[in-house]
């Protein structure tokens, strides 16, 4: 009779129900839960607080209370780092900001972005009646801004995979440290397995070392 009222109480759930089993797969929902309804970080909370509201979290959930953002799914990559954690870095925008300087850095270092500059203010000057081909300097020229837009957007994926590998590592961190022993690596091959379902993006490929390590990792754990 139980089991029968349970299935009538999913059916009227206009959501795929949750349990406590899906603690590392809901884990970015969670913590965004944790920040915006309980005022709470997840980086503050030790494992039996952390298990305590993720029960709550569940029982929201499967009663249709939340809002509809937490059902379509949020990915890690939309937390910021203050979502987890009341500490907040400084210096976070001006390491944004450093980081950016750099790919732009090493795509001058690469195409002579120095020249470009300079020309750059001849071609802005270019403005009107279009001008019949020309060769020569101006088609160095334009062989150059070529090689230099296709070297920055070669520099921009190489730090979009970074990132994503350094967000990877931030999540296990997160999550996987909870546990003790056996558990702990049970646990984080869950976590792995999470991360890499929800987070794999099509215009950044990772490859299997780049999500699991080395093939002696978890034996060498």
């Amino acid at each position: 009779m139980s089991s029968h009222k349970q299935e009538r109480k999913h059916k009227r759930s206009k959501h795929e129900p949750i349990s406590n089993d899906d603690y590392f797969v809901k884990s970015a929902e969670f913590r965004m839960w944790l920040k915006e309804e309980k005022d709470r970080y997840f980086n503050d909370l030790d494992a039996e607080k952390a298990r305590h509201y993720f029960k709550k979290f569940v029982k929201a959930w499967n009663r249709d209370e939340l809002e509809e953002k937490y059902y379509k799914g949020i990915n890690s990559a939309q937390l910021s780092s203050s979502d987890n954690t009341g500490y907040k870095w400084s210096f976070a925008k001006k390491l944004d900001q450093h980081e950016l300087d750099s790919v732009r850095d090493s795509v001058d270092t690469m195409t002579g972005g120095g020249r470009q500059q300079q020309r750059g203010g001849r071609r802005a000057q270019a403005v009107g009646p279009s001008r019949p081909p020309t060769t020569g300097y101006d088609q160095v020229e334009e062989e150059e801004r070529e090689e230099r837009e296709r070297a920055e957007r070669r520099a921009q994926r190489k730090a979009e995979s970074k990132r994503k590998r350094d967000r990877r590592e931030e999540y296990l961190d997160e999550v996987a440290p909870k546990e003790t022993g056996r558990e702990a690596q049970m646990a984080k091959k869950r976590a792995l397995n999470a991360y890499h379902k929800r987070e794999r993006s099509p215009d950044v490929e990772l490859d299997e070392s780049d999500l699991y390590g080395g093939g002696d990792d978890f034996k060498a754990a």
